[in-house]
């Protein structure tokens, strides 16, 4: 069994993104494999409430998907994600 990490800003369905679909179908397929899956997630904290507490629990095998909020993480840190040529986020 694999253990996987996706970090990323959106995940489907708590928000919108082609990105976020793509993971969410990504985490279901290796979750039914039975690998474990992490979600790192740099969103606003609702979002990752709505994620880890209601959208997280409908995938297959969810005692085996986890998610981590990055403030919760990083602590008093700035943290700077790059998000293409031109664009960052600071959080």
């Amino acid at each position: 069994m694999a253990k996987i990490c996706f970090v990323t800003y959106e995940i489907h369905p708590t928000n919108r993104g082609g990105c976020g679909v793509l993971l969410h179908h990504a985490a279901e397929l290796l979750l039914r494999d039975g690998h474990e899956v992490s979600f790192l997630l740099a969103m606003p904290r609702h979002e990752f409430e709505k994620f880890d507490r209601v959208d997280r629990l409908t995938f297959t095998n969810a005692q085996h998907c986890r998610a981590f909020h990055l403030d919760e993480l990083a602590g008093d840190e700035r943290v700077e994600l790059h998000l293409g040529e031109g664009s960052e986020q600071i959080l």
